[in-house]
């Protein structure tokens, strides 16, 4: 994934979920389980 792609990507997820994804973790998801995991755990920030 290029770095366009991760804006997209970042973009859409915080859209979605309404969640802010952090730049650095944005860079660090690389597969789809790292971007479930950087959603549950926002959605569980908001949450609490």
């Amino acid at each position: 994934m290029d770095s366009l792609d991760t804006v997209e990507l970042t973009v859409a997820v915080e859209t979605e979920f309404d969640i802010k994804i952090l730049d650095d973790e944005a860079a660090q998801m690389l597969k789809v389980q790292d971007v479930i995991d950087v959603i549950m755990q926002r959605l569980s920030e908001k949450w609490n």
